[in-house]
């Protein structure tokens, strides 16, 4: 079943079961029925989610999993400049603000480049693509939130790794509020340019694993060791490697040792 809505002059269409909203968007745009207008698709559960680097999201019902798609015609390069940076804080904050909504303060950080953490545990994801049809270009940012459902409905190897919106505040929280709340917070990542040094500097405030040792795989997959020190002024990774300090490209990942 399909419901639509309107927020804020965006569009939202609801789906009951789809393999993958950002899938389902792709589609739409080349297909060419996607029109002229932003949209959000939301979906009530994913059977076939998509993170980074094609790597499989499971999406239970009960958690948040949704895409903005926002058509453009301007330059495109100037838009994505920092996107995943600005995504990234906003799904931050979103967090930060449904968890004060119930009277808890977590420990809400960003796993470099798109992951969000409770207490060292992950909690929520973004992922940031364009695609182009026609004269026009749509960029994309997919977000999952594991929202009202207990760890234990993730497959068991990601249960130590992985949390709750409602075991971390022991209830049910308003998941509309939450989609309401990211549509504001990604409309204005969408259209914002560029990345101001204060917000890098509270992306490197809200950093996990600051000073650790961590293994960095790089955008051609190759793997690298080192300490995380921090960004640079323009939100890159540095990284403290073997052979002295180090600034990682974009496009590179960390993983646990």
């Amino acid at each position: 079943m399909q419901r639509t809505e309107n927020h804020s002059n965006i569009l939202v269409e609801r789906l009951d079961s789809v393999d993958s909203t950002n899938l389902h968007c792709r589609r739409l745009i080349e297909s060419g029925r996607f029109g002229d207008q932003p949209r959000v698709f939301v979906a009530s559960e994913q059977t076939g989610g998509v993170g980074r680097f094609g790597r499989s999201w499971t999406s239970p019902i009960g958690g948040l999993w949704m895409t903005i798609a926002w058509p453009t015609t301007s330059a495109v390069s100037e838009i994505i400049d920092g996107l995943g940076l600005r995504a990234g804080l906003a799904l931050l904050h979103s967090i930060d603000h449904t968890l004060s909504a119930h009277g808890h303060d977590g420990d809400v950080r960003i796993k470099w480049p798109n992951d969000i953490l409770i207490k060292g545990h992950k909690v929520a994801g973004v992922l940031c693509e364009t695609l182009s049809h026609g004269a026009t270009t749509h960029i994309l940012i997919g977000a999952g939130v594991n929202g009202n459902f207990s760890v234990r409905a993730l497959p068991p190897e990601l249960q130590n790794t992985a949390t709750t919106l409602l075991d971390e505040v022991g209830a049910r929280v308003n998941l509309d509020r939450l989609l309401e709340d990211l549509i504001v917070r990604f409309t204005e990542a969408l259209t914002t340019r560029g990345i101001t040094e204060h917000r890098v500097a509270e992306i490197e405030r809200r950093l996990f694993g600051v000073g650790a040792p961590t293994n960095v795989t790089l955008p051609d997959r190759s793997k690298l060791t080192g300490t995380l020190l921090g960004l640079t002024s323009d939100g890159r990774l540095r990284l403290r490697a073997d052979d002295g300090e180090i600034t990682l490209p974009s496009g590179a990942e960390l993983a646990e040792r």
